[in-house]
């Protein structure tokens, strides 16, 4: 088989920021987003241990949250730093220069996005009206809204097509039959 030369690699943060998804994320809100409790880490752990419970819990995020320090995110990207940098045997203590940013619920998905694009950031905390942490949002819940709000666009328009479609076959046999009746008619004029 042949293929194509490789030009380059379309990334989450790619198809969120730059692919006309505007309206698909300004009706919506942040609390609208299916989600995952947040992996929240409260004690001070190796980071291979927060690496092993953020792949159980299948997350890209672990929010750490050690009693005498403010929170803050830990990543795939800061695990893949740590690896460039071979810092892998240290406890999670150790890291944790990045602050939190987060958004309310009530937040529209497309200010959530701005604000990310803004931060040069790939996840927000969510919080609840009252301050509570509830989630995390990620360029990946964004993709699954867009994709679930695009098939339902799609399945509108098909439902639509249809109804057309049928309309124009009840205008083709109405014809039909009056074309049928109207045959065996002779007409005869001066």
């Amino acid at each position: 088989a042949r293929f194509a030369k490789t030009t380059g690699i379309v990334s989450q943060t790619d198809l969120v920021r730059r692919h006309g998804v505007e309206s698909f994320l300004t009706v919506k809100d942040v609390k609208s987003v299916v989600y995952k409790s947040p992996l929240v880490i409260t004690e001070n752990l190796p980071v291979s241990e927060v690496v092993n419970q953020m792949r159980l819990k299948q997350t890209e995020i672990a929010i750490i949250n050690i009693p005498g320090r403010e929170m803050f995110p830990f990543t795939e990207r800061d695990l893949m730093g740590l690896i460039a940098s071979k810092h892998l045997d240290i406890s999670i203590s150790e890291l944790g220069n990045k602050a939190l940013i987060s958004v309310s619920e009530d937040t529209t998905l497309l200010a959530a996005r701005k604000l990310m694009e803004i931060k040069q950031i790939r996840h927000l905390i969510v919080l609840d009206l009252n301050g509570n942490l509830l989630k995390v949002l990620g360029l990946a819940d964004m993709l699954q809204v867009i994709e679930h709000s695009y098939v339902h666009l799609l399945e509108e328009i098909l439902e639509q097509n249809k109804r057309t479609i049928s309309a124009k076959e009840e205008h083709i046999t109405l014809l039909k039959n009056a074309v049928q009746q109207t045959a065996g008619m002779i007409l005869i004029s001066d």
